[in-house]
């Protein structure tokens, strides 16, 4: 049992812990009374794994997050995190952490809805909702209020490919910065961030190779991918044009400005040039997928194609597939004449002959 007394002009809380005892002093009997009770709850906060939260500002936790957790990081993810939190932060001004409730995530959820493909609201909300498991662990919120937030659904459409004339139109609509590191998407089938993140040491031109380096969940990947004589020419071209940059520790695709490109200042380049061609629909990941479709749909094998893509399973290389039902179908009418000898000794009807 906790004892107060006065000594010294001090009030004195007298306890023991385990046979230790404790005697800490306080300016006034208020606070060694409250002190007091919190000794009393104790057992009870044990029993119910109730514990003291730090109260931090939403911006504040975002802060912390954005210089922990983020680096940690691709950039291209590091660039979502930061829309992501950053655009919360603007819809819960001077909020604390502990304050927002899933029926706040909810109205905005729906909010960005409005603006956003649901795709896209996703991607912004698993940030969201690792950011508030982060806030748990350092003991900003008690609970997790994005636990039971569902995502929102979305429909897998196909993704429309490039077909030559928009090829042809797009290079000839674009500004000269754009060009090159989009033709090399379209001639080798690179993610964007791998082509932004390309360097001209990773060109080698005595080998005819291209060193390809991809961050995928965390994980670096290296793959090579080979060097076509015209993709080696054009190389040498670029290296010509300006041999100063060609340093290599320099990237191989800058901006006007002389500075490495931002992965999602691309993408909104080859998007408006898209929206001016009138074909809205394309985008700079469409010609990755048109270059892995017509390598699918030209007989070579799902596991090269899943080599150069750097595909981590054969399951996201199938993707790429863009069977035309006329391909299908003459697929199953050379299968149905092979079954014709089965079905008439089964007498099955329904053969090719009838």
């Amino acid at each position: 049992m906790a004892h107060i007394k006065k000594s010294d002009g001090r009030w004195i809380v007298d306890y023991r812990v385990a046979g230790i005892r404790k005697r800490p002093s306080f300016k006034n009997r208020v606070e060694a009374e409250a002190f007091k009770r919190t000794l009393l709850l104790r057992p009870i906060d044990r029993m119910t794994d109730f514990h003291e939260i730090n109260e931090v500002t939403l911006t504040t936790a975002i802060t912390q997050y954005l210089a922990q957790v983020t680096p940690t990081k691709s950039p291209r993810t590091a660039d979502v995190d930061n829309r992501a939190l950053k655009s919360l932060d603007n819809y819960f001004p001077r909020k604390l952490v502990n304050e927002i409730t899933l029926m706040d995530l909810e109205a905005y959820q729906l909010k960005k809805r409005r603006d956003f493909s649901a795709a896209s609201v996703n991607r912004h909300f698993n940030v969201i909702k690792h950011f508030f498991r982060k806030c748990e662990d350092w003991n900003f919120i008690r609970s997790v209020p994005t636990r039971r937030l569902s995502n929102l659904k979305t429909e897998s459409n196909p993704r429309r490919l490039w077909t030559k004339e928009d090829v042809v139109l797009f290079f000839q609509s674009s500004p000269e910065w754009l060009k090159d590191i989009v033709f090399f998407i379209y001639e080798t089938g690179v993610r964007r961030g791998e082509a932004v993140n390309l360097l001209w040491k990773d060109v080698d031109l005595s080998r005819n190779a291209i060193r390809i380096n991809s961050i995928k969940g965390g994980t670096s990947r290296d793959r090579s991918i080979p060097m076509t004589v015209s993709m080696h020419q054009w190389f040498l071209e670029m290296k010509n044009k300006k041999p100063f940059l060609s340093k290599p520790t320099n990237h191989v695709f800058l901006s006007e400005e002389g500075a490495p490109f931002n992965p999602t200042h691309v993408s909104t380049a080859v998007h408006r040039v898209v929206h001016r061609m009138g074909c809205d629909g394309l985008g700079l990941h469409g010609m990755r997928h048109t270059i892995l479709t017509e390598l699918a749909q030209s007989d070579v094998s799902l596991e090269k194609v899943r080599r150069l893509a750097g595909h981590s399973n054969l399951k996201t290389t199938e993707k790429y597939l863009h069977l035309k039902i006329e391909d299908t179908r003459s697929m199953l009418e050379t299968l149905n004449v092979r079954r014709d000898g089965v079905r008439r000794v089964l007498g099955i009807v329904g053969t090719s002959g009838q």
